[in-house]
């Protein structure tokens, strides 16, 4: 079967429109996936502001090549557990 010209540019935009409306939708539920997790932690807003530059900091040494020597420890602070690269 030969698809004309219109037909075949049809299918195109069909497609394009389809991949592009995918890939909003994945990326909007993402997005709220997120917003949500952040919105029913039990961990305070400065905590979880602490947990996120930790994270910014480690991918920053993982992305310099400095993650090799990591060594995970914990220490206990104002009786609240908590980790701490060294």
């Amino acid at each position: 079967m030969q698809l004309s010209p219109i037909e075949f540019k049809l299918l195109w935009k069909l497609s394009l429109t389809i991949t592009v409306g995918t890939i909003a939708l994945f990326w909007i539920i993402h997005y709220l996936i997120l917003q949500t997790e952040q919105r029913v932690s039990f961990i305070d807003k400065q905590e979880q502001k602490q947990l996120i530059d930790y994270a910014r900091h480690a991918e920053m040494l993982f992305l310099q090549g400095e993650d090799e020597n990591w060594q995970i420890g914990s220490h206990i602070s104002s009786s609240r557990k908590t980790l701490v690269l060294h």
